[in-house]
């Protein structure tokens, strides 16, 4: 305990003894809600009753709080899926801090999660477009291969043409014979 004994006033709380309790009511404004509440159960010494036990989750009136913190840990689950689809690890240490704000969160995580998706796209779109070039290169290749052997071969033709018809040409064979 502390020097000054201010944690000796607040003993902790064994929720599976009998220990003198008291209900209590409170009426907190809905601005400073989430801070109060977070307050209160780091202390360890409340529990909490559900006063709107008989409502379904959808009648609630912090439904679309919930909807919204859902749809912010799907975006969260998505950044992990691609980080380890990426070759990171995810860091496992908590930057917790009492003064979140859910909107800039929803909001940041949001435009994250769109560049992301972005980035994914065109990612893809660079990888078809590579596919095809090398395909084109490939064929490109083949066909130099082909009309470079079949110029060869036309050429290597052309050559023994041209000899056949100069050995057979009447004037130059009447050239040879007279040398002789």
């Amino acid at each position: 305990m502390s020097e000054n004994g201010a944690e000796d006033c607040w003993p902790t709380m064994d929720l599976l003894r009998s220990e003198p309790m008291q209900l209590v009511h409170l009426i907190i404004p809905m601005e400073s809600s989430r801070r109060a509440i977070s307050y209160l159960g780091e202390l360890g010494l409340f529990q909490f009753k559900d006063l709107n036990a008989e409502k379904s989750p959808f009648q609630r009136t912090y439904a679309a709080q919930i909807k919204r913190c859902g749809e912010m840990a799907r975006r969260l689950r998505f950044f992990k899926e691609q980080m380890k689809k990426a070759g990171l690890s995810p860091s496992a240490t908590s930057t917790m801090s009492n003064d979140i704000d859910l909107d800039h969160l929803e909001v940041k995580l949001g435009e994250l999660e769109a560049d992301l998706l972005e980035m994914n796209t065109n990612n893809e779109q660079l990888q078809r477009t590579y596919s095809e070039l090398l395909e084109y290169k490939l064929v490109l290749q083949k066909a130099g291969e082909f009309f470079s052997s079949a110029q060869s071969s036309a050429a290597a033709q052309q050559r023994e043409l041209k000899y056949r018809t100069w050995v057979k040409d009447p004037l130059t064979v009447h050239y040879y014979s007279n040398k002789k």
